[in-house]
This record gives structure tokens, sequence and C-alpha cells, in this order.
């Protein structure tokens, strides 16, 4: 009855573990049984009184035993059903079950241990919770590319998109101001960060430099743009923002062909009628391209090996040297 309450309960999280390994196959279930069932026995224990490892394991056994059916079934249906009508090559039956057992394995192993890790007594049970929660961090680029799953790429849009909403969140659910230009000064940062570590202009600077240079600038601009604004509300302050982020791209889109004059040898040339008095700055001989127009600055910067050693992991084996770029999600 336990089980079958249990199995009720993981629904939402085997679900979505099951359509993961429909749409994948192979060794995702592998992956998300791993990651789900970290997250299976957090939730099975976060909202009861666990007095000890040894209870919380047997809540987790059972989240994870729930979750393990879910990913077994969706890996044999996809192996044995799917792989045939889509028209894939066949997996044989012993791999099949290979990839449904190590699925169904790993989703009850990391179950069981969350859940035994919210049995300890605090601090303990925070410190090990946070451990396991960076372990997981630190291994899942290894895991994504052995599993050849693909994932990585994914989750650093995702990344992106949700440092996007929390930046969001300071103006418009903290400050209570109506910001429909928010993304412009994301859209600064990354130029900025495009413009410094590429070649595109010549200059690449190490990207763990440019990213807080480029969070200063767009801090700058933010400034710029916000001490006229302050004393505006409502619809006012909602119409300036919307008009700052529109012309952001337009300007980026057309900052292709510059030159910059002298301003007073400028004004005196044309008083004048006399061009040759014009001072010219910066784009004399040919015009200046700062941002690449609609193509944009591609590729800029990454944080893997080459730019610095802390944001890569160096390994020696046999002579052989990998190193795995975080950023990039490949080996260099």
């Amino acid at each position: 009855m336990n089980l079958v309450k249990t199995l009720r309960s993981s629904s939402i999280l085997g679900s979505i573990a099951a359509l993961t390994v429909l749409l994948f196959g192979g060794w995702s279930g592998a992956v998300i049984g791993w990651l789900l069932g970290t997250a299976a026995g957090y939730l099975a224990t976060h909202d009861r009184f666990v007095p000890t490892p040894k209870t919380g394991a047997q809540t987790g056994i059972q989240a994870g035993l729930a979750l393990g059916v879910w990913i077994m079934a969706a890996s044999l249906i996809e192996g044995l059903l799917l792989r045939p009508l889509s028209g894939r090559a066949a997996i044989p039956l012993g791999q099949t079950w290979l990839y449904a057992l190590v699925g169904f394995g790993l989703a009850v192993a990391s179950a069981t241990l969350m859940a035994a890790i919210q049995g300890l007594a605090n601090p303990r049970q925070r410190q090990a919770t946070l451990l396991t929660l960076a372990f997981i961090l630190i291994i899942f680029p290894f895991a994504d590319r052995l599993a050849q799953t693909g994932w990585i790429a994914t989750v650093i849009q995702i990344q992106i998109f949700a440092m996007l909403a929390l930046g969001l969140n300071i103006p418009v659910g903290y400050a209570g101001l109506l910001d429909l230009g928010y993304a412009a000064f994301f859209a600064i940062g990354a130029y900025t960060t495009g413009m410094l570590s590429s070649p595109h202009l010549g200059i690449e600077w190490n990207f763990w430099i440019v990213i807080w240079i480029a969070a200063g600038v767009a801090a700058i601009a933010g400034v710029i743009l916000g001490t006229p604004t302050l004393p505006l509300r409502g619809d006012y302050l909602a119409i300036v923002t919307l008009g700052f982020g529109e012309i952001i791209p337009i300007v980026f889109r057309n900052l292709t062909d510059i030159r910059i004059m002298e301003p007073i040898s400028s004004l005196l040339a044309t008083l004048f009628n006399r061009p040759e008095m014009a001072i010219c700055l910066l784009g004399c001989e040919e015009t200046f391209n700062l941002t690449n127009g609609e193509t944009g600055i591609n590729r800029s910067g990454d944080p893997g090996c080459r730019s610095l050693a802390a944001s890569a992991l160096i390994i020696t084996c046999r002579g052989t040297t990998w190193c795995w770029c975080w950023w990039c999600s490949r080996c260099l």
C-alpha cells in the first residue's frame, strides 16, 4: 500500500523522467535517474521530521523505487518498441536491459543517499546537502559527455534566462518599477564581453577579467538611464524603459561604419566651408566596425582551460592530457 501511494506521489518526477528517456533513449535514463533521484529523495523528506539517517534512507528507498520503475519502464519501451517503430537501428535486448537497470539503480541510490542526509543533525545536514549539490554540478558535464546526451548547452541557456529573470526581479519585484527595457542591459554586458574578449577588435582579454568589466559597464548604463527616470512612475516609466529597450538593439546593429571627428574643428570646417580643417580621430582611412552589424560578434572568449586553469579540469592519465572546458562542453 505504501509503495502504491509513493508511486502516485512520484507521478510528476516519474513522468518527467519517463518522457526524457523516451525522447533521448540510451544512457539518458542513467543521467536523469541520478538527477531526479536526488530530487526525489529530498522532496520525500523535506516536509517531514526525519530523526535518523536510517529513517531517511528508508523513505528515500521508496521514492527511488517509484522513480526507478518509471525509468525502467520507459527505457524498455524506448528500446523495444519506439526504436523499431521509428525505423532507427535496434538495440540488443541485453543492452536495453542494461540501460533500464542502471537508470533504476541510480535513481534508488541517489534518492536513498539524499534522503539519508536529511536525517543528519544540523548544521551537518545542511552542509552535506550543499556538498551533494556541488558534487552534482561538478560531475554533470562529465556525465553528460559520457552519456552523450548533449544537455549541457541547454543547461547553459536555461541558466542565462534564469539570470535574466532574477535580475528583472530586482526592479519589478523588489522596487515595484515596471521596467520593460531590462534586457537592454543584458545586451550591453554581452556586447562588452564580445568586444573585449574576441578577435573582432584584436583585444582578446581573459574572460574572467572581462566579465567584471561587462558587469560594470552595464551597471553604469543603468545609472545613466535610471538617474533621469527616477521621478517617473507607472506607465511613464514603462514607456521610457520600453523605448530604451528598443533603441539599444538598433544602435548595436548600426555601429558598423564609424568615423569620429573632433567636434570643434568639424564645426569650424562647416562654418568656413573648409573640409580639410576637420580633424579625424577614428576611422579616418577606413570606417570602424564596432559591433559587426546583424551578424554580431562571434565567437567571444570562453572560460576554458586556455583562458584560465581554474575554469577547467585538467587530467593527465597515461601520458594523455584531458582538459574539460566547462563553458563550451568539450575537451580541448
